[in-house]
């Protein structure tokens, strides 16, 4: 509590009985001015400028398969504001092969299977879920 007449840091004077709260927060970011335009960098952002990965989605979620078929899987990773971003995507599958472009082939054995997608450098995934039916046989 201050006495009548104190000033606190910014120079405004105070009433007796009054608290004065101040709280900061520290942002650090770096502004450069190219001719009139002005771009702004975010310490989270790594050397290359760019956001980290916050998620990866595949396309389509799932799929039902006949042995032999294939299914064309996309992906795209985003960062933590939802824009998307170009980054190096490893492909895994169960029941069949799926190649380094999301072309998955499924096998000869019904059953339920997945392909997996994750971004190369942090390990996110996501996953489709396969369903491959033998021919007449009903979809589970």
């Amino acid at each position: 509590m201050r006495k009548s007449g104190d000033e606190d840091r910014l120079g405004r004077r105070g009433r007796v009985g009054q608290k004065s709260i101040t709280a900061f927060a520290v942002v650090t970011v770096a502004a450069i001015s190219l001719g009139g335009s002005c771009v702004i960098t975010n310490d989270d952002a790594g050397e290359s400028g760019q956001l980290p990965v916050a998620g990866v989605q595949i396309s389509p979620g799932s799929a039902l398969l006949m042995p032999g078929d294939t299914q064309t899987f996309t992906a795209i990773a985003v960062d933590r504001l939802g824009r998307s971003m170009e980054v190096r995507f490893v492909w895994n599958a169960t029941g069949g092969s799926v190649t380094g472009e999301g072309l998955y082939t499924a096998g000869v054995v019904p059953g339920s299977f997945a392909v997996t997608v994750a971004e190369q450098a942090s390990a996110i995934s996501d996953s489709a879920m396969i369903e491959v039916v033998a021919p007449g046989e009903p979809s589970r």
